[in-house]
């Protein structure tokens, strides 16, 4: 935060130790004073969720080149059913995504998977 004629400006920065060492240095010299405090990190869920994508491994294939980029994509699903929300999620979750999101209503009605089953 910089307080200047009658104003105050923040700034958000996202730097290392080192950098924030170097920025404290700099801002003495103009007479300006640093307060840094460390990002959050991950949530426990978080932490999880990205162990069990690394363990999916990436020779693993799916079943479409589009399917990553799908809404419906949903490659956690604890019961490993399918990585297709449409397959694998609660019918009320389903039916919930249907209801508000366009974009999952669009991404089924193209979807070339759904179309073969």
């Amino acid at each position: 935060m910089v307080e200047h004629e009658g104003g105050t400006s923040v700034a958000h920065l996202v730097l290392n130790e080192s950098e924030v060492g170097e920025l404290k240095i700099l801002a003495a010299f103009g007479g300006c004073a640093v307060k840094a405090w460390p990002m959050g990190g991950q949530t426990e869920s978080q932490t999880e969720e990205r162990a069990r994508l690394n363990r999916l491994g990436e020779e693993r294939g799916w079943p479409t080149p589009m399917c990553p980029s799908c809404p419906w994509f949903s490659p956690l699903d604890p019961a490993h059913r399918d990585v297709c929300g449409l397959r694998s999620l609660p019918e009320e979750a389903v039916a919930i995504l249907r209801e508000t999101s366009e974009a999952h209503v669009k991404a089924e009605k193209s979807c070339t998977r759904l179309s073969d089953s």
